[in-house]
C-alpha cells in the first residue's frame, strides 16, 4: 500500500481576480474626474448666461451648486486615487507619495469650497478672493499627481504585457501636464490633456478586466 502522503490539487485562482481591486479603485479615478469636470463646465456655461441676462442675475447659487457638485466628483477621485495606491504592480513604496498627495488635494478642496461657498453667501469678494490660493496649490499637486499616475500606468501596461497602454501612459506623463499648463494658449489645451488621462484609465480599466490576465 501507497503511504505516501498526496497533497490535494491547489484550487485554481482566476488570475483576473487579483486586478479587480485596480479595477475598481481606476473606474473610481476615470468617473469622479468625468463628474467634476462636467459639473464646472455645465455650471460655469450656466453661471454666465445668467450673469449676461436682461437684467444680470447673480450667479452666485449656481456657483455653489456647481462646486458641490465638483466636489463630488473631486472627493471620488481622490478616493480612487488612494485605493489605487497600495495596489503596486512592482515593489515600491506602498503609494504613500500617492495617497499623501491625493489627502492633500482632497482638504484643499474642501477648504476651496468652504471660502467660495461662505463668500458668495455673504457677499465677500475678499473670501471669494481667497479661495484662488487652494485652487493654485491644487493645480500645482495634480500636475505631480499626473506624472506619477502615468508612470503607475505605464508600470501597469508592462505587468500586463499591454505595450500600447504603456507607450501612451509614457507618452501622456509628458503630454497632458504640457496641455494642462502650455495648453491654455490654445484654451482647449488643458480639456484635451483632461481627455488623454480620462481615455488613458479607461484603457487601464479594459486592461485589468481583460480575460486573458
Amino acid at each position: 500500500m501507497n503511504t505516501t502522503d498526496t497533497a490535494p490539487p491547489a484550487p485554481v485562482m482566476n488570475a483576473g481576480a487579483s486586478h479587480e481591486p485596480a479595477r475598481a479603485a481606476a473606474s473610481m479615478i476615470q468617473y469622479g474626474l468625468l463628474v467634476a469636470v462636467l459639473a464646472a463646465l455645465l455650471f460655469g456655461i450656466l453661471g454666465a448666461v445668467l450673469a449676461t441676462g436682461e437684467p444680470p442675475r447673480s450667479p452666485g447659487w449656481i456657483q455653489i451648486i456647481g462646486q458641490l457638485l465638483g466636489l463630488v466628483g473631486g472627493v471620488m477621485f481622490f478616493t480612487g486615487i488612494i485605493r489605487f495606491a497600495p495596489i503596486e504592480p512592482k515593489p515600491r513604496d506602498g503609494g504613500r507619495v500617492l495617497r499623501g498627495l491625493a489627502f492633500a488635494m482632497i482638504a484643499l478642496t474642501v477648504f476651496d469650497f468652504l471660502l467660495t461657498g461662505v463668500g458668495v453667501l455673504l457677499g465677500s469678494l475678499v473670501l471669494v478672493g481667497l479661495s484662488t490660493l487652494p485652487s493654485l496649490a491644487n493645480i500645482v499637486i495634480s500636475l505631480i499627481l499626473v506624472v506619477l499616475l502615468m508612470i503607475r500606468v505605464r508600470e501597469w501596461g508592462e505587468t500586463l504585457g499591454d505595450d500600447r497602454l504603456a507607450k501612451r501612459a509614457h507618452l501622456n506623463r509628458i503630454l497632458i501636464p504640457l496641455l494642462m499648463t502650455v495648453g491654455v494658449l490654445i484654451l482647449i489645451g488643458p480639456l484635451i490633456g483632461l481627455v488623454l488621462f480620462y481615455n488613458t484609465f479607461d484603457a487601464l480599466r479594459k486592461a485589468l478586466a481583460a480575460p486573458s490576465i
